[in-house]
């Protein structure tokens, strides 16, 4: 995905999976800590706790939806692109 920095250059971010259960353990790891953390505020009744337990699940699911949204590489993928790139390909 590309956009446009503020030199009027496209920057291109690379996603890069190398093993795809990573990032499901990954993912399931952030969802475990956020209701850990929503949880416990529940239990000591503590409203801050939650309030940044919901803002850390919205930032999480952001997170989630724009990895998705990328096109996923392999590392000698994002090599050869990054070579082509820089021969002005």
């Amino acid at each position: 995905m590309a956009q446009k920095g503020a030199n009027g250059m496209s920057t291109r971010y690379y996603v890069i999976y190398d093993n795809p259960l990573r990032a499901w353990v990954s993912t399931a790891a952030s969802v475990a800590a956020i209701v850990c953390l929503i949880g416990l505020g529940v239990y000591l009744e503590s409203a801050a706790m939650q309030w940044f337990g919901f803002v850390l699940s919205f930032l999480t699911i952001l997170t989630i939806f724009k990895r998705l949204a990328g096109e996923p590489m392999t590392i000698d993928q994002a090599i050869a692109d990054l070579e082509r790139k820089k021969k002005g390909e």
